[in-house]
């Protein structure tokens, strides 16, 4: 009898052993939490765009500009500047490149931070304080690089923005939207002025300004819309 007991004992650990090894697999035994690598971001792919030459339709493009005075609370000038001309090429359905170029002449002031002296405000951007205009009548930026966001249409763009004669490079993000022959950009970029020598009331190049301290960034808002040649 204990010679029985024993072999059914011995049968019964080598049936439980065997189901032990098949009920798992090379993650672990069943039961036990099953690691996998974590899943890459979701994205979509990008919009393909109509191959061609596509230029700037300029009465329904649009820009903004704001600034501000960084030691008076709530202090905003803002205004409008247009787009004089441009034009982009897309090629395999993607935008390879592309320039575009702002009349500084047309910069206005539409709305001050103290509420008044819009025209006073215009003359001095002209001026050499700032644009100099007399001498460098347009900014030009062209860009050379856009690679997609994780979302269609969500691009971030780099490029080399034109001032007084100072090229630097920038980037911001843009969303590109195309319908039939046209193609839009959208975009809002934060720029330091004082890389393109704008260095006219900067805390940072001037000391004991008080509050006329102007703030080295800026913000530009833009619609370009292209055509397709």
């Amino acid at each position: 009898m204990a010679k029985l007991i024993t072999f059914l004992v011995l049968v019964a650990a080598a049936i439980g052993g065997a189901l032990y090894i098949t009920s798992k697999d090379d993650r672990g035994p069943i039961g036990a939490p099953v690691l996998s690598e974590t899943p890459a971001e979701a994205t979509e792919t990008p919009a393909a765009f109509a191959d061609g030459i596509y230029r700037l339709d300029a009465a329904a493009s649009r820009m903004e500009w704001s600034g501000t005075k960084t030691l008076i609370v709530n202090y905003v000038d803002r205004g409008t500047v247009s787009i004089a001309s441009g034009s982009a090429a897309v090629v395999d359905g993607v935008v390879a490149s592309g320039s575009v170029v702002v009349d500084l002449a047309t910069i206005t002031p539409t709305v001050t931070g103290r509420g008044s002296g819009e025209s006073t405000l215009q003359k001095h951007l002209k001026s050499a304080d700032f644009f100099d205009i007399a001498k460098y009548p347009t900014a030009t930026f062209v860009f050379e690089k856009l690679v997609p966001a994780s979302l269609s249409g969500q691009f971030t763009v780099s490029g080399s923005l034109t001032i007084k004669g100072v090229t630097k490079p920038i980037e911001f993000p843009a969303v590109l939207t195309g319908e039939e022959d046209r193609l839009t950009m959208e975009a809002t970029a934060t720029l330091d002025r004082t890389q393109w020598g704008l260095t006219y009331a900067s805390g940072n190049f001037f000391k004991n300004l008080g509050d006329k301290v102007i703030g080295d960034m800026f913000t530009v808002h833009f619609v370009a819309v292209g055509t397709r040649q």
